[in-house]
């Protein structure tokens, strides 16, 4: 689960005599720094004449297909376990609880099921998955984390918009529909426990599950049978992508958002970069909708 939200405003929105709301002003500001530093990272690799990927630290396992597929069905049987509980618990799947004891339970067996192929299949185990394998040092990873996260958040949303526009031109019978978790935090009124819930499912088990699955797992396994990093990358985003399909507005820019954070894995080595990316992405989103932002067109 990646929180997205197209930004879907342009400054002919506003009246001489409104006030341009703040979230558009700052992401003004972060999209035109997101801009700079990807101009500038992209000037540097053409001049350098060399694959960005040159030097990334290599990762050996053992994983193969068998272990994909187990933590796939390891996450559905979860799935369909907590989600017969929870109708049973709550009275019907609709239930918003019942919707977050499923989600975040499947996710967690889902982690837990990542692990122990983790530390069967990763020279180092779960340690080294963590902690990489050759760590690049504290100053190197910072700065990969604030200017991906920088050009994650500023790019990602206005590509969502893009691809909102052109549906609204090419298909205006296609339905947007907002996230789920923010569609629950807009339809409230919600207790505190119930908002504290979505944000920290959003903001820590859903970045943690995913990246562990898809770039800890499905792209280090695509890594080794694939004839470059980039090919593991491409795929394991496409794959990223298109399991986000129910909000299909976001796919492209969750796509391009997966690239992004594979690159960043691949450079680091670990799998703390990913989350923190990942988690700082969606913690934006929540950010932004607690105030006062910007809704889905």
């Amino acid at each position: 689960m990646t929180v997205l939200t197209p930004v879907c405003l342009s400054l002919a929105s506003f009246g001489p005599a409104q006030a341009v709301p703040a979230p558009f002003v700052v992401d003004g500001i972060i999209t035109a720094a997101a801009t700079v530093v990807a101009m500038v990272a992209l000037t540097r690799w053409i001049r350098r004449g060399r694959d960005p990927l040159a030097g990334a630290p290599p990762r050996p396992h053992t994983l193969r297909e068998d272990s994909i597929l187990l933590v796939i069905c390891i996450y559905l049987l979860a799935a369909a376990v907590f989600g017969g509980l929870s109708r049973w618990l709550f009275g019907g799947s609709d239930d918003l609880r019942a919707r977050m004891l499923t989600g975040n339970a499947a996710q967690i067996a889902g982690v837990v099921a990542c692990l122990m192929i983790v530390r069967q299949s990763f020279d180092g185990g779960v340690d080294r998955f963590f902690r990489g394998t050759r760590p690049p040092g504290r100053r190197h990873t910072v700065s990969l984390v604030i200017v991906v996260t920088v050009v994650a958040i500023g790019l990602c949303p206005w590509v969502a918009e893009a691809t909102v526009r052109a549906l609204h031109y090419f298909a205006p019978a296609e339905p947007i529909t907002p996230h789920p978790t923010i569609e629950a935090l807009r339809t409230g009124p919600l207790s505190m426990s119930m908002v504290v819930g979505l944000w920290v499912s959003a903001a820590i088990i859903a970045p943690v599950a995913e990246e562990v699955f898809f770039r800890g797992v499905l792209q280090s396994f695509l890594g080794r049978i694939l004839p470059s990093r980039w090919a593991a990358i491409l795929l394991t985003s496409i794959a990223f992508g298109i399991v986000h399909v129910s909000q299909i507005h976001t796919v492209i820019a969750l796509t391009v958002l997966a690239v992004l954070i594979g690159y960043a894995y691949e450079r680091s080595g670990s799998i703390v970069v990913p989350i923190v990316i990942h988690s700082s992405f969606n913690l934006k989103t929540l950010i932004w909708e607690a105030w006062g932002g910007v809704p889905v067109s």
